[in-house]
């Protein structure tokens, strides 16, 4: 019987392994990162993705265009289909778009209200501030919208501004 070479048997396991997960990493890259890249970026008001993996969490970073009629349904969407692709993994999305200065300061004052209607679940008062808000600091618009899962606001002025806040739904 002829004597196993354990050097290349190694050697050649070493090459096999560092294959597949090269092969592994590349495909998922692609075919996870490419796919669903292109997916959103089809999404009216979608208009670059970018997706970073840390860890075991993906973090989307979707920049939306000032063209966004409907941030729930768009983000609904969004959501959907980085559903259907991550499946059990888990993930962060965090929309970006080309705002002002302005806006980002006039969202750090509608946080407060964004937070206390949460716990409190009147979002009728928070609607009523949201108005107030608009009318304060002179926009064109500043729209709030709620679902069982998240609240979606929107401001507009120059520029726009978009915001989703996942709320907890009361389990009673």
């Amino acid at each position: 019987m002829k004597q196993i070479n354990f050097k290349l048997l190694v050697g050649v396991l070493i090459v096999s392994l560092a294959v597949f997960f090269l092969g592994n990493y590349l495909l998922n890259n692609y075919r996870l990162n490419r796919n669903l890249t292109d997916q959103l970026v089809e999404i009216d008001g979608v208009e670059n993705v970018e997706i970073n993996k840390s860890n075991s969490q993906y973090r989307l970073e979707i920049l939306l265009n000032q063209e966004v009629e409907d941030l729930k349904s768009t983000f609904n969407q969004l959501k959907d289909k980085v559903d259907d692709t991550f499946e059990e993994r888990e993930y962060e999305i965090e929309l970006k778009v080309n705002s002002t200065e302005m806006l980002e300061q006039v969202s750090k004052v509608v946080d407060l209200a964004l937070y206390e209607a949460i716990t409190t679940g009147e979002f009728v008062k928070l609607a009523e501030r949201i108005e107030e808000y608009r009318e304060q600091y002179e926009l064109e618009e500043a729209m709030i919208q709620v679902d069982n899962e998240h609240i979606y606001l929107t401001l507009e002025d120059e520029a726009v501004f978009y915001k989703v806040v996942e709320r907890e739904a009361k389990n009673d």
